[in-house]
Parts: C-alpha cells; structure tokens; sequence
C-alpha cells in the first residue's frame, strides 16, 4: 500500500467508531443506552480496559448482538485485532440468526412485550462489522482478508438494494463503498476499487441533495486515477442534428450551414533584407464564437489554429524531386512553427455574442475558422516588401519562405545577377501551389 492510500484509510477509522457508536446507542433503548455511558466516557478517555470492564454483559438475548459489536469495537481501539474480529465473527453470525428469526416469534414478541425482541442489528451495523475486520486484517498484515471483507461489504449493500423499500437507504452506503474501494486499489484491484468508488460517489451524491453533505476532496481524483488504470474512458460521445439546414443544387439556394464564424486579425512583421528571415513580432486576433461553452478550451483553439496556419503561410513548405518523390518529410527538411515562432505581442480576444440562437447553447465553431486568420501574416510580410521600392507590390508565393522572400527582395532591388535567372514575377500566379526551383547561388 503506498502512503497515501495508507494515511486515507487510517484517517476514517475515527469517522467509523462514531458511526458505530451513533448507531448503537440510537438503536438501543433507553435503559441500555444508560448502562453506556460509563464505557463510553472511559473509550473517549482511550481507557481501553475500563471500557471492557465498564461493558456489562446483556441477561438475555435483547442487547446481545450491540454487545458483541462494542466489545469487537473496543478491542480494536487498544490494537487487540485477533480478538476484535473474533467479537465481529459472533456479531455476524447472531445478526445473521437474528435475521432469519421466525415469523411467528416476532408476532408473539410483539403482542406480549416489544422490549423482549433481541435487537437485530441495522444495515449500518452490519456493514460496519465488514469494515472493522478490513482494518483489522490491515493492521494484521493480511490484506487478502481485507479484501475479502470489502466485497462481502458489496455483496450485503447489494442484497440491501434489492429488498429496499425507499431511494435513499443503506443499500449504496458511500462511506463503506469508499472505504472498500481504497482497500482494493491498495492491492491494486483496480476493476473493483473503480467499482466502489463510482458507487461511493453515486451515493454522496444522494446525500448532498437530501442533507447537503459534501462528499471527500480526493473521491473525485480516486475516480479517475482508477479510470485510467482500468482502461475505463472517462470521456462521452454525442451526435447533433442542426435544425433547419437545407440547400437546393437546382438553384443553388438555401442554408447550407448555421455557424458563420467571423474573425480578424491584425500582424506586424520584420524582414531582415540580406537573408530574407522572417520574425512574426505581433498578432492581435479577435473572434465571433457565439456563446462560448468553455472560454479556456475555446481560447487554446484559436491560438493553435492560427500558429498552425502561420506555418502553413511561412514556413511548411512540401518539395518534390523530378520523378515527384516527396523531399521534405521529415523535421530536418519540413519546419513546422516551434516556440520561437510565437509573436511577442500577441492579444487574444473574443466578441460576446449571446444572440446567437441556433445552435448547443448559442456556441459557434471555433476548431477550424481561426486558421485563416494567418493571412494576416502572409499579408504583413507583402505589405512590408511593397516598401522597398516605393510602394511596387512584388506578387508573393505562398508559402513566403525564408527563401521566397529573399528572391522577392531580389527583384526588388534589381540586383539578380548574383542569384542566377530570375523569371519575371508579374507572370506567376499570386499563390502557387507547387514550390518554385531553388535559387542557384
């Protein structure tokens, strides 16, 4: 067991006993409940054997089982683990006689004298008689028997369920499902410590509505470490169906699609003109996302979509040989944007759009459409060319390489006759889609 699991279940032993003990007293009578309160003060006092010798032993069969439990329950507080489980054995056993008791002594007992009836115990006490012998097994050092207590635990719980007669019983106790889960994922059981905890959580969820208690911190954090050792996907899967989407071929009329996501986007530059390198130094995006369902996913989206896009527009660009084999693929000959890449100013910004009505909860697409805020870029970076002679505009591949530029600013400039024949750029087209042969140098 490793030292967190360790210190969780050791931590709700003390939560156990006042359960316990909350249960017996409230299940017993008054005159037994008199009988104990001088074992229970030598108990808090952690007097262990004047609470035993406080604890009276029941004439009859009335208070017997209570008895069993409390001396199982002192014995385990003064570390007497072999002889607490063996109290707990005597308990389960005279619940279980109890339980079967006839149909016909109860009637009987109910016509003469109620307070005869021998107390068979709640479901809480019951289970609680599992839980015991778990951290008694633990403290023993067998956590095979632990084990074995945690699911005779689920297995009373279910038999509970399934003869239960109102929502909100015994039948998923979240404290002992919790309980059982940890002693489980301590020997690495990890189908049934998931189990457990999604029962546990199921049933504190039923408790913070009907009384407001919270459930544990770490419950929510147990769940899913055990999801993912089980293999179990925490996540969901849904189709949607948008309304009112038609679109005629014939006349090429209709509404072919709700989204309509508009953005902008603003980029300043800097080109240094002897080697053509290009450094992104601000971009300020801004995008219609109707109404956005999870601003810090949404704004992750359109940060990666737009760097994405800014490789597409500088820097990814696909080479071919002669007999059209693919030159550039790998990282040594494709340069995807890296960190470095990112401006150094770079803003953010969504438009808040809670009119959008038609689609799940007024939200709009935001994957795709911010990618195409990267021709602010590729924009920028022909806007800062047209500036080297007096505002002539030079026609600009995509992608504007670092290699591309150069031989732009060449052209510019006039000054080809160091970098080999040179085609006019006026007769290229303005974004061609196979990359120009290299320079010859």
């Amino acid at each position: 067991m490793n030292r967190r699991k360790d210190s969780s279940w050791r931590g709700w032993v003390r939560l156990g006993a006042a359960l316990l003990l909350a249960a017996a007293i409230a299940g017993c009578g008054a005159a037994y409940a008199r009988s104990m309160q001088g074992p229970l003060k030598r108990l808090q006092c952690q007097d262990y054997e004047g609470a035993l010798g406080k604890l009276e032993k029941p004439l009859g069969n009335t208070n017997k089982l209570l008895y069993r439990l409390e001396r199982g329950l002192i014995h385990h507080y003064q570390g007497g683990f072999q002889e607490s489980n063996r109290q707990f054995d005597k308990a389960e056993r005279l619940a279980e006689r109890l339980e079967t008791r006839s149909v016909s002594r109860e009637v009987a007992a109910l016509l003469t004298n109620d307070a005869i009836r021998p107390y068979r115990g709640e479901e809480l006490e019951r289970a609680l008689i599992h839980y015991y012998r778990a951290l008694n097994y633990r403290y023993l050092q067998d956590p095979q028997g632990a084990l074995v207590e945690g699911r005779k635990a689920n297995i009373m719980l279910a038999a509970a369920a399934a003869k239960a007669e109102y929502e909100l019983s015994y039948r998923n106790d979240a404290f002992i499902q919790y309980m059982a889960g940890l002693f489980f994922e301590a020997e690495e059981e990890w189908n049934d410590a998931y189990i457990s905890y999604k029962d546990a959580l199921k049933g504190y969820a039923a408790y913070e509505t009907a009384f407001g208690m919270s459930m544990p911190p770490d419950l929510d954090r147990d769940l899913v470490q055990l999801a993912f050792m089980d293999r179990v996907s925490m996540g969901a899967r849904g189709f949607y169906r948008t309304p009112e989407i038609n679109f005629n071929r014939d006349i090429e009329k209709g509404e072919p699609f709700f989204y309509y996501t508009t953005g902008a986007a603003v980029s300043e530059v800097l080109i240094d003109r002897f080697t053509g390198y290009l450094k992104l130094e601000r971009s300020d995006l801004l995008m219609d996302i109707g109404e956005s369902i999870n601003p810090g996913i949404d704004r992750g989206q359109i940060i990666g979509g737009f760097i994405q896009g800014v490789g597409w527009v500088t820097n990814e660009d696909l080479r071919y040989s002669d007999k059209g084999e693919l030159l550039s693929y790998s990282p040594t000959t494709y340069k995807i944007p890296n960190i470095q890449d990112l401006p150094e100013i770079f803003n953010v910004d969504t438009i808040s759009n809670p009119h959008h009505q038609i689609n799940i909860r007024r939200s709009k697409a935001v994957a795709e459409p911010p990618l195409m805020l990267c021709l602010s870029v590729w924009i920028a970076v022909k806007h800062a060319l047209s500036f080297v002679q007096n505002g002539v505009s030079p026609q600009l591949n995509l992608p504007a390489t670092g290699e591309e530029i150069l031989r732009r600013l060449t052209e510019l400039t006039n000054d080809s006759k160091n970098y080999g024949t040179v085609e006019d750029s006026t007769k290229e087209p303005e974004v061609s889609m196979v990359s120009l042969p290299p320079l010859a140098i």
